[in-house]
């Protein structure tokens, strides 16, 4: 009895469920409403009235599309496909009312909308005001409008010609223009559109870093070479640079030996010995000269000498410690001459930023002026070296505003 009445009510459910999926189906089906779809009628409607040479009904389109049908969620029209049309049909106010929307072309003014299907009207817009860019510009320069309105709309439609398939107007024509235009009218109401869409100009960075390898010769003078001989060094260099000035931070050490036998407490500190010299420095130069060769920077600055013997000799009699000529103040000066070598193959700086980098050979003199006189008899005297170094030098590339 039970199988008898199920029977039925699953073959009501059935049928019920078949007819809520046709209900469906045919919802999808007839659904001509929607604001995607009349979004892509509307532009193939737009297109072919505008290729048919009635841009006023085209115009008209535009305008319904994009003040009825477009909203927060869907774009009906982007900002040029708009632009075009107004320029064809000659209205200026809506059209310079539209553009000095300052943030209208930045991506996120799409972001999260629905955007419209890819078709050929952007292309084609493009397409036929570059064959008639003479005839629009002549109806820009024969309007009512003031100069400066003339000039940038005049500026801003070769501005919109731009790109990869149309070399008549490259991105450096377009900076020129846009340089003209922005000294004319120093301070306008187009100045951030200006500079922030049309001109595209990449300048370095007031902010460069170099690296630096060297070694060299040094020798003292006055009574320090009567105990230490020449000194050969090795050392590494930082160098932060801006503008025209430049911070050198180096570590020079320098090898040398001793030159006469030195009697201590525990027995000879013997002619020849090895000594080694420690030089931090902290200076400063002022590029003179900066080309595509050479770059020349007078520096002075402040540093620290100490001379002393080796570790390892001091490990062995610690009684040598009385030998050492403690760090002290030093007073720094000299030149830098950097040999540009090209450019380099691998970043300076970051992998994911423009630079302009080279390498550079760097011969580089400086007087330096311990003050051991203070602290030690028959120990005054002063270091000058030569250095030769292997560096690179980099700037990130950056766009000027």
């Amino acid at each position: 009895m039970t199988k008898t009445y199920l029977l039925p009510i699953l073959l009501l459910l059935t049928v019920q469920l078949y007819g809520q999926n046709d209900s469906i189906r045919n919802e999808i089906l007839n659904h001509s409403k929607s604001k995607s779809e009349i979004i892509t009628k509307g532009r193939q409607l737009l297109l072919d009235e505008f290729l048919a040479g009635d841009i006023y009904k085209a115009q008209k389109l535009a305008t319904y599309l994009t003040e009825e049908v477009e909203n927060n969620d869907y774009v009906a029209l982007y900002p040029m496909e708009h632009w075009f049309i107004l320029y064809w049909i000659q209205d200026y106010s809506t059209l310079l009312e539209k553009i000095n929307d300052n943030d209208i072309l930045k991506p996120l003014t799409f972001h999260g909308k629905i955007l419209p299907a890819n078709d050929m009207l952007y292309a084609k817009l493009l397409d036929r005001s570059r064959q008639s860019k003479e005839e629009i510009e002549s109806f820009i320069s024969h309007s009512k409008l003031s100069n400066i309105d003339k000039e940038f709309l005049s500026l801003n439609f070769l501005y919109l010609l731009t790109g990869n398939d149309y070399p008549d107007i490259s991105q450096g024509l377009l900076n020129n223009l846009a340089d003209v235009f922005l000294e004319k009218y120093p301070k306008n109401k187009y100045e951030h559109y200006t500079k922030r869409y049309i001109r595209f100009k990449l300048v370095p960075s007031n902010w460069g870093f170099a690296f630096e390898f060297f070694s060299g010769y040094g020798f003292f003078t006055k009574d320090l070479p009567n105990n230490y001989k020449y000194n050969v060094p090795i050392g590494i260099a930082f160098d932060i640079e801006y503008k025209k000035i430049s911070f050198y931070l180096r570590n020079y050490i320098g090898f040398s030996k001793t030159v006469k036998d030195r009697p201590y407490s525990n027995g000879v500190w013997k002619e020849g010995s090895q000594v080694r010299i420690f030089l931090p420095e902290a200076s400063v130069g002022y590029r003179v000269i900066d080309n595509k060769q050479f770059k020349i920077a007078p520096f002075v600055g402040i540093s620290s000498t100490s001379i002393v013997p080796t570790e390892h000799d001091k490990d062995l009699d610690p009684a040598l410690e009385d030998f050492e000529l403690s760090f002290t103040t030093t007073y720094t000066a000299g030149i830098n001459l950097d040999i540009k070598l090209g450019e380099t193959k691998m970043p300076m700086i970051s992998y994911n930023q423009p630079e302009q980098s080279n390498w550079f050979l760097r011969i580089r003199y400086a007087f330096n002026s311990p003050q051991f006189k203070k602290k030690y008899t028959g120990f005054d005297g002063n270091m000058h070296y030569i250095t030769i170094g292997f560096g690179g030098f980099g700037r990130r590339i950056k766009r000027e505003y």
